[in-house]
Parts: structure tokens; sequence; C-alpha cells
């Protein structure tokens, strides 16, 4: 009730239009908060978008989702990993040869000898997102993260920080949304 008047607005000024690259609608993807950075859409599923690609988002770090922790045991850590994946190696690196975007995901590592995509272990131990720190420390593991969401296409809080400094709505979307046009629906 309380935001119902401000959304009628929006969708009757926006009545019509779409996000177009080369002609083509596209897939307007959004999540909670980036890591500061958005991802880009062939790191994180290897699809190659080019209106997906990583670009800056600052305000999302005002986002309550901004950071997180995950802590564990080793044993825990191990035991969850095997689990899905039987064929890891209790006897290999816990996590190692992370490969990282340029926002900071993860786009592949080595957990127990097993080569996960960056989604795989963000699904694996439910975490906020890819873009990850992993501490050993004895027998405990501490996975923090930084941003909530898959971290591709528009981000949320990054959005409305942009809209509180006085940005229009269309350069918001021309932002996230690399070398698109705004279009009226034929």
């Amino acid at each position: 009730e309380e935001y119902w008047d401000k959304i009628s607005l929006a969708v009757d000024e926006t009545s019509g239009e779409i996000l177009t690259f080369d002609g083509s609608v596209i897939s307007a993807l959004f999540h909670s908060t980036s890591s500061g950075k958005t991802e880009s859409a062939k790191d994180v599923w290897g699809g190659d978008k080019p209106y997906l690609v990583s670009v800056e988002s600052p305000g999302d770090e005002f986002s309550p989702k901004f950071y997180a922790e995950k802590q564990m045991s080793v044993l825990e850590y191990i035991n969850t990993v095997k689990e899905k994946y039987p064929e890891a190696d209790e006897g290999a690196e816990l996590f190692c040869e992370a490969v990282t975007s340029d926002a900071g995901g993860i786009i592949t590592v080595k957990v127990l000898g097993v080569l996960l995509k960056g989604t795989e272990f963000r699904t694996l131990f439910d975490l906020r997102s890819t873009n990850i720190e992993f501490i050993l420390d004895g027998e405990t593991v501490l996975i923090k993260t930084k941003g909530n969401g898959h971290g591709v296409g528009m981000s949320q809080y990054g959005a409305n920080y942009y809209a509180q400094q006085g940005q229009k709505y269309s350069d918001i979307l021309k932002h996230y949304y690399s070398g698109v046009e705004i279009e009226k629906m034929p």
C-alpha cells in the first residue's frame, strides 16, 4: 500500500516501452545487490550477451545483504562436498585454483580435487553470491560473501542509489544494460 502510487506512476509512464539490443528485445536480468561491480553473463553462465557485461555499481554497499558470512567445521565442509561429489578427494586442498571475474566473482574453483563452477560452489554452500573470500582457520572454514544474487544485469540497490542521486530511469537502464535502446513497442 505504501508504495502503490509510486509503482502505478512508474508503470503508467513507461507503458509500451521495451529495451532492445540490435533491434531485439533483451533479457533484462536483475539481482538484489552487486559486490560494487556487476558480473558479465559470460562469466556467470558462459553465454555471451553483449548488453550483460560488468559495470560499476555504486550504492550496493548500503544494502543490508552486501556482506554475509558462513562458518562451518572442516569436517562439515568436506561432508557437504562429498555428498554432492562422491569423487572428491578428502586429502586434496579444500579450496584452490580459483579463477575470478573482473567483478570478483568465482568463475571456477577446485574443491577437494573437483573443478566446480562458481555457481555450483554458491549453490552447494547456500551462499549469497560467488564473490567470496575463503578463510581456513585451524578446523574452521569461514566463507565471506559480498553481494546478493547472481550479479548479472541491474542491481536493485545500485539502481535505487542512482535514482536517489537524481539519475533518470532511462540513464540507469542504459548503464546496467550496455548498448541498449529504449523503444516504444510497435
